[in-house]
Formats: structure tokens, C-alpha cells, sequence
């Protein structure tokens, strides 16, 4: 399947299409008192596919990223 990177901001977040669905990457500083950034991965597809890719693609993503997370806190 075609895969192709729609948009980018540089350090902040990209966005790729999959056939009719968009995933966005971003990464958000911390606000407030926080420590560390948010990560989040949007899902963006027509309305009948949405709830099954969140079912499918959700579990995926919380365990990338909470590997990314444990990889981050050994190099700092």
C-alpha cells in the first residue's frame, strides 16, 4: 500500500496517508509545572473507518510510545 508524508513542522509533528487515512505524529512541549513532552498520534479517516483503526491501530501506538518513552529515560 502507497504510503506518502503529506506535511511536516520541523521538531513538532508530521502527517502521512495511508489510502484514505491520515496519521499525525506530534510532539508538544511541556506546559506548566510539567516535565517531559506529549506525544500523540491522531487518526484522521472517514467516519466508518475511525473506530475500528482506533481499535486496531490504538493499542500499537501506546505500546510504541511507551517504549519510546523508556528508551528516552535511559539516554538521559
Amino acid at each position: 500500500m502507497p504510503v506518502r508524508v503529506g506535511s511536516k513542522r520541523a521538531g513538532r509533528s508530521w502527517t502521512w496517508r495511508v489510502g484514505p487515512v491520515d496519521i499525525v505524529h506530534r510532539v508538544a512541549p511541556p506546559t506548566g509545572k510539567a516535565v517531559g513532552s506529549r506525544v500523540a498520534v491522531d487518526l484522521i479517516a472517514p467516519r466508518a473507518l475511525e473506530p475500528p483503526l482506533a481499535v486496531g491501530y490504538g493499542p500499537i501506538v501506546a505500546l510504541l510510545v511507551r517504549n519510546l518513552a523508556r528508551v528516552a529515560e535511559r539516554s538521559a
